[in-house]
């Protein structure tokens, strides 16, 4: 009778059919299992998976020890998109036969994929999935949903040496390729990087991180292009937003000024707080020489972002290029505030500068230990050790004068103002 059934299906491929065959079986053997099972194998081949799962629970209920039945249920409510009685199905299925393979892979995957939603099933998709490939070592996909697994664990090197197993094998799969993408632009192997993103599925946040790594490789081009086709698709997303911020950068990197302003005002339009693009049409308009344009855009990234060093920096470099000593003051103080305990060399450069106004001032001792502070930051900045020379040789210390002035000649032996410094207290 069952290959009847089973003929039947074959020719003529219809749900009416099949019911009737299916009458006719549960009339002839109400309790055997099989015609259940083999009507939930139908409707799982026409891909009506709601309809399969009544049957195979009811052929469960007349063999309760058929443990591919017990998996056939589990796959039929996964895609049947009932993913919380599948994943209960695939646990009693490994709880009842450890070494099933089939429920192994299942549960690791299915685990693996409530990821998104719950970082947490990372760690429970571990040990199923890790028992699989003990079984089953020849199968890519086992190393493969181990392997990207293992990449939200934070087990990096773990990661890439199951993915680079599952490709040798024969995977192919795109979300493998992605997550291999992630993790060669995390270990900086850029070049095999773009490899695995041309072969990958990316998602949004993959072309972020596409377009940065070619930004890296200097393919400033294809940079753009991706960048641009973001905005295109939609310049207020979050990704848009990013994407216009780039561009911007990549203008100011290549000193085409007006085109990076004209991009960081499209990304301010969008977002009036965002301190960066205020930044960069300050440091734009700065090197366009239009310093009222400059101080405007610098002062409001300093007040957006009062605790970014780099920021108020520049703002008083700006100040002290228009001779605003009591601002420039107040901003490099800043700047130095916020950095207090780096080796930045503009920390070093802030440090000069408001030395050289307590020298003007004639408050040497404040110079000097200003002066001294940038030149070990800057071991080589001539204009410090001059300015530091000056004041040692204003406040009487002659050794020290010597000293400061002999350094900034080692740096730049034709230096005029070290030259005469060094003639005119007679250092040897």
């Amino acid at each position: 009778f069952m290959v009847a059934l089973g003929d039947a299906e074959l020719a003529r491929d219809s749900l009416r059919d099949a019911g009737v065959w299916y009458t006719r079986a549960r009339e002839e053997a109400p309790e055997d299992p099989t015609p259940r099972r083999a009507l939930g194998d139908f409707y799982v081949r026409r891909g009506t998976f709601e309809l399969a799962v009544p049957e195979y629970q009811s052929a469960i209920e007349k063999d309760s020890s058929d443990i591919e039945l017990r998996y056939k249920l589990g796959q039929a409510m996964f895609y049947a998109q009932r993913y919380n009685d599948a994943l209960d199905i695939y646990k009693d299925v490994v709880a009842r036969e450890p070494e099933y393979a089939p429920g192994l892979l299942a549960l690791g995957d299915l685990l693996y994929r409530s990821g998104a939603a719950d970082p947490r099933r990372y760690q429970e998709a571990k040990a199923p999935i890790e028992a699989y490939t003990r079984l089953r070592p020849d199968d890519p996909r086992g190393w493969s949903v181990l392997g990207r697994t293992l990449y939200f664990l934070g087990q990096r090197d773990e990661s890439l040496a199951a993915m680079n197993r599952a490709e040798s094998l024969g995977d192919k799969s795109k979300e493998m390729y992605r997550n291999r993408f992630r993790l060669m632009v995390d270990r900086k192997e850029y070049d095999k990087a773009i490899a695995d993103y041309q072969r990958a599925d990316p998602e949004p946040e993959d072309q972020l991180r596409m377009a940065q790594v070619l930004v890296f490789m200097k393919e400033t081009a294809r940079a753009e292009s991706l960048y641009t086709s973001m905005v295109a698709a939609d310049s207020s997303s979050r990704n848009g937003k990013f994407a216009l911020n780039e561009l911007g950068k990549l203008r100011f990197r290549e000193k085409d000024y007006p085109g990076a302003i004209s991009f960081f005002q499209r990304r301010i339009a969008l977002d009036p707080n965002h301190d960066e693009a205020y930044y960069y049409i300050g440091l734009s308009y700065k090197e366009m020489k239009q310093y009222p344009e400059a101080l405007e855009a610098l002062r409001k990234s300093a007040s957006l972002a009062d605790a970014k060093a780099d920021r108020h920096f520049w703002l008083g470099i700006l100040y002290a290029q228009v001779d605003s000593t009591a601002q420039a003051t107040v901003s490099l103080k800043r700047a130095i505030e916020l950095d207090s305990l780096s080796t930045n060399k503009n920390t070093g450069v802030a440090l000069r500068q408001l030395g050289f106004y307590r020298l003007v001032a004639k408050d040497y001792p404040d110079a000097i230990q200003m002066l001294e502070r940038s030149v070990t930051i800057s071991p080589q900045d001539v204009q410090a050790l001059v300015w530091l020379g000056q004041g040692y040789q204003n406040a009487g210390n002659r050794a020290k004068a010597c000293d400061a002035y002999r350094r900034a000649l080692q740096a730049d032996p034709k230096q005029p103002d070290a030259l005469k410094g060094k003639k005119s207290i007679g250092c040897e």
